[in-house]
């Protein structure tokens, strides 16, 4: 064992000796302070610390169960600090870990207790020589949101791998996207590497550089975390990926430069920086088609994209990331593209996120791989009700064929404010957010949507909000839009549906290009087969008979009946002949009262008939 000196009310740790491995210094120092019955603060004076093999967290749980590990701060800016450069003024105590295997861990801390808390400050750099991950608190398979394992954790470090993720070596010398010719690119499944992962901790602050690393860090059902987290060529920077905590997260700032997947959030984002480049890699990010040999299907209400197809030499594994946005192109008539946010990933199987509701399948869809595109590099994922992002930039040095953002929309609408920030709009560069969402959703899911708040690249879709304003919640359905000018509702895709019936589940978004309204979305009233489009609205009235305009797109070659119910069992059928046009019906005076959910009631008029789509219905009632 090693002695150790106390010095200013904590140890003074012994300087590093040459590239000897510093783990029994650091267990002599936190067993001589916990002897003592002391805190185990320990001050590291500058210098290179080596660490061979993962510590002994298990063997010496005590010792491990609260802790403060310490430096002197530097006056450097973060990015110095984090470039890897050897200066002392930007490298004044580094760790230098040496690890044997990609699954090994240097510091991992579960306990069926809890614990805390603990530290590590003054801007220590934990640095990988070659494999592994650093930092590893809690049990990432725990399902019980309730657990707990640390309260109180603080990190005030740098978290890098000289192996970095978008080098020619990753750690076992290839590439993270190896091009593998016929069979397109390939993931690399080697480098699982992280820099920090916490699971179910409480009272987290942190302040972390990170780099190299392929996920900076992972937070799973951890409560409000908090601080500020930044990350230099990683895979993704960070990933929240179960909303169920108590609190979400609060993050003060996140800055993402160079991602090679992208960051996911899920919690509150007071200022995020996201900027893509393409030069900087072995393997560019961007935008990577499957191989057309490959066929996939997705059944009615299906949770999961199905593959056949595949040559022996690869399978899905090799191709998709978890937690990564796609966009689906079926070959299936009349069957628009969307985007999915993939979850899981087997052989054979890629689960997507929210089949339930925004990404639900109503009609069975398949094609080949060349209808399959995988987003990897998008700085920003936005997932659920709770994320929301105060100040975002986002955009794009080069062209890379992403979106500046992916937003995924949850139970209640997003505020998202900011704008991209790139070099400029180029004709094959989508410098527009997406929307992870093809229909309205189900059951009490109707109102999610996106507020874009004082956004200058406000996309386009029914479920986004220009200016934050959109339709008022009443239980399970969205209501229509009210023109002052001419005193009628206007129905379209996302307004003036309701999840009785499973109407808002079943019409699915097809985008449309209109002649006169430009891009628009449309619905097919077929896609819910029983009943059409219910058009459900607390101001309709039931006893004043409505004048109902329809505006039809009409794709086939001869004319197609569009009717239209008003209640009082009559149906009103118009001929819509090919192509656009606007069709008339006066309905009857005796409107069904509508079932809204709950209060105010309103009625009812439904659009049926097959054959064509519906981009909105003008209804007057004078």
């Amino acid at each position: 064992m090693f002695a150790v000196s106390e010095c200013r009310g904590v140890y003074d740790m012994p300087a590093p000796n040459g590239t000897a491995d510093y783990t029994p210094h650091l267990l002599a120092a936190l067993a001589t302070r916990t002897a003592a019955n002391e805190p185990r603060d320990l001050y590291f004076p500058p210098g290179e610390y080596h660490f061979y093999g993962p510590l002994p967290t298990e063997d010496y749980a005590e010792f491990f169960d609260s802790f403060k590990l310490f430096a002197a701060p530097t006056a450097a800016t973060r990015q110095h600090r984090v470039e890897g450069n050897s200066h002392p003024m930007r490298r004044n105590v580094q760790f230098k870990i040496h690890l044997d295997n990609e699954s090994d861990v240097w510091m991992a801390i579960d306990r069926d207790y809890r614990l805390g808390p603990i530290a590590i400050t003054g801007g220590i750099a934990l640095t990988l020589v070659d494999k592994g991950s650093i930092l590893s608190f809690g049990d990432p398979n725990e399902s019980n949101p309730s657990f707990v394992s640390i309260r109180g954790l603080k990190l005030e470090c740098d978290l890098d791998r000289e192996k970095h993720y978008g080098s020619l070596d990753t750690g076992d010398g290839r590439k993270w996207l190896i091009d593998a010719g016929a069979h397109g690119y390939v993931l690399n499944r080697t480098n699982q590497s992280f820099g920090l992962r916490m699971s179910h901790c409480y009272d987290v602050q942190l302040d972390v550089n990170t780099r190299g690393l392929k996920y900076g860090v992972i937070s799973i059902r951890c409560d409000r975390p908090r601080g500020d987290v930044i990350g230099l060529s990683n895979g993704r920077t960070l990933l929240e990926t179960e909303m169920d905590a108590v609190a979400p997260s609060q993050w003060t700032n996140v800055w993402e430069e160079n991602p090679l997947i992208g960051s996911l959030i899920s919690g509150h984002v007071a200022d995020f920086r996201g900027e893509t480049n393409a030069g900087n890699y072995a393997t560019a990010p961007g935008a990577y088609p499957l191989p057309s040999t490959v066929d996939w299907t997705i059944g009615v209400g299906g949770s999961a994209i199905n593959f056949t197809s595949w040559d022996g030499s690869y399978d899905a594994r090799d191709y998709f990331e978890p937690w990564t946005v796609i966009k689906v192109d079926p070959v299936t008539a009349d069957e628009p593209d969307r985007y999915l946010l993939v979850t899981s990933v087997s052989a054979n199987s890629v689960g997507f996120w929210d089949w339930e509701s925004k990404s639900y399948v109503s009609r069975a869809i398949g094609g080949t791989g060349a209808g399959i595109t995988r987003y990897f590099g998008i700085p920003l994922t936005g997932m659920g009700s709770r994320f929301d992002a105060a100040a975002r930039s986002t955009g794009q040095n080069s062209i890379t064929g992403l979106p500046v953002c992916a937003i995924v929309p949850g139970r209640t609408p997003i505020r998202l404010s900011g704008n991209s920030n790139s070099q400029g709009p180029d004709a094959n560069d989508p410098y527009l957010p997406i929307i992870v969402a093809s229909c309205v959703g189900a059951a009490e899911l109707v109102f999610g949507g996106v507020d874009m708040i004082g956004s200058a690249d406000t996309p386009s879709h029914p479920l986004v909000n220009p200016g934050g304003i959109g339709p008022r919640y009443e239980r399970r359905t969205r209501e229509a839009i009210y023109d002052l000018a001419t005193k009628s509702l206007i129905a379209m895709p996302g307004r003036g549906v309701s999840a009785i019936n499973d109407v808002a589940r079943l019409l699915t978004f097809h985008p449309k290009t209109d002649p006169i309204f430009g891009s628009v979305y449309a619905y097919r009233p077929a896609d819910s087969t029983v009943v059409g489009w219910e058009i459900r609205d607390p101001r309709l009235q039931k006893n004043k008979a409505p004048t109902l305009t329809v505006r039809v797109y009409n794709p086939g070659g001869s004319s197609v009946n569009v009717s239209a119910w008003g209640g009082s069992g009559t149906v009103r059928t118009v001929s819509a002949a090919p192509g656009w046009s606007d069709v008339s019906f006066t309905l009857g005076n005796a409107l069904q009262i509508a079932d809204m959910g709950g209060d105010p009631e309103g009625a009812v008029i439904a659009l049926l008939g097959t054959g064509y789509f519906v981009t909105r219905a003008w209804i007057s009632q004078p």
